[in-house]
């Protein structure tokens, strides 16, 4: 078979994906109803033929095409939607965490250290020459326990307190349904800007194929189909047919 002719090769260069919507665009036209027509009493390969050689020279075959290739290119470049990362609310403060673990621990370890007096206070007491010791770490007893007591009655009022704050739960309850809300809203933006984008990309991709198709392989084919007639008709297989007929 007969090669392609050069070409300026000056057209717009391929994203591999594109060459294959090229290659589908060339077997559409094709196979449509102007170059069936032509190509009924065509040789045998002259279809094939006008395919390589429109393959081969893809680009330059486009060239009609290519503002619409070049806004497709501009906004698959731009059509991408990155999701902004949702801004976290900042803890009110530490005060209250290190209030609260006092609260707990200042008691009990008074207290403990209240039973632990006690005890050795009175086992002293029980000795004749550790009796004012004892009664000393008795006396120190009491009071430990004391504070363990006042400490305790103290976090049992702040726990209180706490409680009844906390079961007002309607602000907060809002203040969380309001971080969902709007953390659903972002990723629904997101997603919707992204659903945009890719339609556009869709319709600058369909807007390409149509100016591909009607302005650039559809003429293209039609101003090689008698070369690629003779070209075909000139193949050792066709002459041997016509050989065989005459």
């Amino acid at each position: 078979m007969g090669a392609s002719p050069a070409t300026g090769g000056d057209g717009p260069a391929f994203q591999p994906e594109d060459r294959a919507a090229f290659t589908e665009v060339v077997d559409e036209v094709l196979r449509s109803e102007p170059l069936r027509r032509g190509l009924r009493t065509a040789p045998e390969g002259t279809a094939a033929l006008l395919r390589d050689w429109a393959l081969a020279s893809a680009e330059d075959v486009a060239r009609p095409a290519a503002a619409e290739y070049r806004e497709l290119c501009r906004v698959r470049a731009g059509g991408g939607v990155a999701g902004a990362a949702p801004g976290s609310r900042t803890p009110g403060g530490s005060g209250g965490g290190l209030l609260a673990a006092l609260a707990v621990l200042v008691p009990l370890v008074a207290a403990a250290a209240a039973v632990i007096f006690l005890l050795l206070g009175y086992v002293l007491t029980l000795v004749e020459t550790q009796r004012d010791v004892g009664e000393s770490l008795v006396v120190t007893g009491w009071s430990g326990a004391a504070v363990a007591a006042v400490t305790g009655a103290a976090g049992m009022c702040r726990l209180l307190i706490t409680a009844r704050r906390h079961s007002k739960t309607g602000p907060r309850t809002d203040d969380r349904a309001e971080d969902r809300t709007g953390d659903g809203a972002a990723r629904s933006g997101t997603d919707g800007r992204a659903e945009a984008a890719r339609r556009r990309v869709a319709a600058a991709r369909e807007a390409w194929r149509a100016a591909l198709r009607d302005r650039a392989v559809l003429p293209y084919l039609r101003a090689r189909l008698p070369e690629a007639e003779r070209a075909s008709g000139l193949s050792p297989a066709n002459c041997r047919r016509g050989d065989g007929r005459r």
